[in-house]
């Protein structure tokens, strides 16, 4: 079989869905022998560009009109949207596809939303981001999309919904029941489980200058203001000396949000030195392997301002560490069962630091138990299988007949 896959960004540019969605589906491939390629849209990077990535065939399209053309930056917005649409046809239309996997939200993923239907093949549209919704209307033409695409969303589509939260939106808005495929992100329970006390020190001495006595909180994002490292910061400051942070994670400076990202960070580092903590934070900028750092970890801290899942999250209860996250994100409350695995708090200093102080002092036995209760329903292996029965179940159905995950397994 021939996937046609779709996605918003896609590696060496760096994005959550881009780098999960190349490995899920490396993994299909060495399941199935299905072949794959892509066809993705950049923020970091400018021009139209066929490249390989790891053996992968990838096309990548992206206009820079919006950056160096004159106009209004909503004009410019709409004609880079729709240049990108009409390359992204004109790339679908030399590809043989037996079926089509679109993650994301961009200017290609609304266009091989729209192919996809046209031509009436199988299509399934991940749901990746808060707020993201399977219609997605090239600018001026909603009215068309909503009248004649959206009932076809329900018509040899799969609907991937990464959250409750997304599931209603699909629900509510769109009317889907049947065909909306509710499941979290896998977590790869080969790197992501609980360490024991000597892999954790090994761990703290090879990546950082912290103490074995220490307590130490870890954050592992891309630095972006919504990622909120910086309230972090402010709940350090409550807890007593031994408690140590670790920031991670990629810093992008190149791209539309190259400046915005530049000045988060200088921020940080500012509040580091203003308030003198320079011995108890760690700021690692650039790219980690996140299983080292969450596992060294005692507690795992998330103030996200907002998540359409937060595979993070998933990952360090798989570890069997605590999670204190924003309580006012849906995604959180989904999963996080405040004084079992974790606490939902509101974004108060103060409210953070007694929650981390009463997690960190939980028994091992219950650490074990709910890392073993989200590796049994979030694996690799456990997403990967269901959805394989879906996308055979998918590609066999007429092309008006509507699938219906439940009968599914």
């Amino acid at each position: 079989m021939n996937i046609l896959l779709i996605s918003s960004k896609y590696p060496p540019e760096y994005a959550g869905s881009g780098y999960r969605i190349d490995r899920t589906w490396r993994r299909l491939a060495a399941m199935t022998g299905w072949n794959w390629r892509v066809v993705c849209n950049s923020l970091e990077y400018d021009g139209y560009q066929a490249y390989d990535w790891h053996g992968v065939a990838v096309q990548r399209v992206s206009c820079r009109l919006q950056r160096h053309g004159a106009g209004g930056i909503r004009l410019r917005q709409a004609l880079r949207t729709w240049l990108e649409a009409i390359a992204t046809w004109w790339w679908l239309w030399r590809y043989p596809v037996d079926l089509v996997y679109v993650v994301g939200t961009s200017a290609s993923t609304a266009a091989a939303i729209a192919w996809a239907h046209w031509r009436r093949l199988p299509l399934v549209v991940e749901l990746v981001n808060t707020g993201a919704e399977p219609l997605q209307p090239l600018p001026g033409l909603a009215w068309l999309w909503r009248r004649y695409l959206q009932p076809r969303l329900r018509q040899r589509t799969l609907i991937v919904a990464i959250s409750d939260k997304l599931r209603q939106l699909c629900q509510q808005r769109f009317g889907l029941q049947h065909n909306v495929w509710s499941r979290p992100n896998p977590v790869d329970e080969q790197a992501f489980y609980p360490a024991d006390a000597a892999t954790r020190w090994q761990l703290r001495q090879r990546l950082t200058p912290f103490a074995e006595r220490d307590r130490v909180l870890v954050w592992v994002a891309n630095f972006i203001p919504g990622k909120n490292q910086i309230f972090l910061l402010e709940v350090l400051r409550q807890l007593p000396l031994h408690y140590k942070l670790v920031l991670a994670g990629p810093w992008l400076q190149t791209g539309p949000h190259g400046e915005r990202n530049s000045a988060y960070v200088a921020r940080i580092r500012q509040q580091i030195d203003e308030w003198r903590l320079g011995d108890r934070v760690l700021l690692q900028t650039g790219f980690v392997v996140a299983a080292d750092y969450v596992r060294l970890a005692d507690v795992v801290t998330i103030p996200s301002l907002a998540e359409g899942l937060s595979t993070p999250m998933l990952e360090a209860l798989a570890c069997g560490l605590p999670v204190i996250a924003n309580g006012a994100e849906p995604a959180f409350q989904q999963w996080i069962q405040p004084g079992y695995n974790g606490f939902l708090c509101p974004l108060d200093a103060t409210q953070w630091a007694d929650a981390i102080q009463q997690a960190d002092v939980w028994p091992l036995s219950q650490r074990q138990q709910f890392a073993a209760a989200i590796t049994a329903c979030a694996a690799t292996g456990v997403i990967d299988r269901q959805l394989v029965t879906l996308l055979q179940a998918l590609v066999v159905l007429s092309p008006d007949a509507i699938l219906d995950v439940s009968t599914c397994f």
